[in-house]
């Protein structure tokens, strides 16, 4: 189908934290064809870090992963506080990431569940692996980004939470 791309998103109001917000963004990925296979993706540019005010807008047009229809994203905002909690190759990133791939593998085996209802299973679960794992940072949302539509006619994503509320576009390419 193509590549899910982070395209841009706007903070319209920052959290309740002291400063400029510094978010980043944590997806999981599982594809039904290959549930072994699922996997996180953490995007975070140092452009952002202790940057982000209400209004502004930035456009990291970053590729996420390779998608397909039966492809699941579930895609969690952050907002850090002094270190990154969940980087990728760290021990939570790893934990969080074997656990979601654990549940996907189990409840992909029922190729009749459409995507949707699974990001419904799936995004509680997200949810509490992340906070779980976090140490100090704020997990403001955690949505679904579905791959089998035009995204540019469906965004933006609203994502809000922890006082924050942030608008986030996505495209496939």
């Amino acid at each position: 189908m193509g590549k899910l791309i982070l395209a841009d998103f706007k903070c319209v109001e920052e959290t309740n934290e002291i400063g400029s917000d510094s978010p980043y963004f944590v997806f999981f990925i599982g594809k039904g064809s290959d549930p072994g296979a699922a996997k996180l993706v953490a995007i975070r540019q140092l452009e952002w870090d202790e940057d982000v005010d209400e209004g502004n807008v930035f456009h990291p047009n970053a590729v996420v992963a390779r998608v397909d229809d039966d492809t699941l994203i579930l895609c969690a905002l952050m907002e850090e506080d002094f270190n990154t909690d969940i980087t990728t190759g760290g021990g939570a990133f790893r934990k969080v990431r074997d656990h979601m791939r654990t549940l996907f593998t189990a409840h992909a085996a029922d190729a009749s569940l459409p995507v949707a209802q699974l990001a419904e299973q799936l995004i509680p679960e997200f949810r509490k692996e992340i906070d779980a794992h976090r140490t100090n940072d704020e997990l403001i949302d955690v949505i679904h980004v579905p791959t089998g539509i035009d995204l540019t006619q469906q965004g933006p994503f609203p994502m809000e939470g922890h006082g924050g509320r942030y608008l986030v576009w996505f495209a496939i390419e």
